[in-house]
């Protein structure tokens, strides 16, 4: 099978993942990636964006962002503006994108308190 991709008669559909923080207002996540796609004029109204909560990730809640265009070969500008559009609206509404965070457990908090105290204790070598 040849697939002419230079032939745009046919819609192709594009994604664009989001991570926001716990949180988040997902309805409120869902309507601004919405929004933000109808508003870039090469993005097709149909079919229409439409939006899944894919995950819940190790540091965010995950989101697909689904679009149509027949603008194949301009597909990663287009992703751009909708993305710039998204981060815009995210800020005005307080909408944060996290950023993986570990939590560090220490299982014997005292033997560290005492490795410090005998540390200050020693000379130091110059």
């Amino acid at each position: 099978m040849v697939v002419n991709f230079s032939n745009n008669n046919e819609p192709s559909r594009f994604q664009i993942h989001v991570g926001v923080s716990y949180q988040s207002d997902v309805q409120l996540v869902t309507r601004i990636l919405i929004q933000a796609a109808e508003e870039q004029k090469e993005v097709l109204d149909l079919p229409p964006p439409s939006v899944h909560f894919t995950d819940f990730g190790n540091s965010a809640l995950e989101f697909t962002l689904h679009i149509y265009c027949r603008e194949f070969f301009r597909i990663e500008r287009i992703k751009s503006e909708v993305r710039y559009r998204i981060i815009d609206m995210f800020r005005q509404q307080g909408i944060e994108i996290p950023f993986p965070q570990r939590d560090l457990w220490i299982r014997n908090p005292q033997a560290i308190v005492k490795a410090g105290r005998s540390m200050r204790n020693q000379p130091e070598n110059d």
